[in-house]
């Protein structure tokens, strides 16, 4: 497994207001048959909305990449990123707050924020980095 990490590595990415209700995260273009790699880029999309009683929102920090994501690209699939770590976000302030998961998503990972359900969602434990956490929850 390859470990993308997103806050330090892809600068663009961390560039935004975080006051803003979008996101940068990483899609592809669907109908780029060929060479599929090349149709990946850095896109503004809405930050997800999610269910506050059964899902949570988490600022992603670290995000694994693993053989999974290499068929969505090749498919043209846009939700890549099934395991990620970093900090939950108050679903009341909208603030990051200091309780650090690891979890395993259905797609969406290689974003700045990414929902999901309360049940996949693990606390880092201590001595782990936000990198070594991204790589566990497959």
């Amino acid at each position: 497994m390859i470990i993308f990490r997103k806050a330090s590595d892809l600068t663009q990415i961390r560039n935004f207001c975080s006051n803003s209700k979008m996101m940068k995260c990483i899609t592809s273009n669907p109908l780029l048959k060929e060479n599929q790699l090349k149709g990946l880029k850095v896109s503004e999309v809405p930050i997800p909305e999610y269910d506050k009683k059964r899902e949570v929102l988490i600022k992603v920090e670290a995000c694994g990449v693993n053989r999974s994501d290499l068929f969505y690209v090749m498919d043209g699939a846009g939700s890549f990123g099934l395991e990620v770590s970093g900090f939950i976000v108050d679903p009341y302030t909208g603030k990051t707050t200091d309780r650090k998961v690891m979890a395993l998503l259905p797609g969406g990972g290689f974003a700045q924020y990414a929902k999901v359900n309360k049940d996949h969602v693990m606390d880092i434990p201590n001595g782990l980095d936000f990198v070594q956490a991204a790589s566990i929850p497959n």
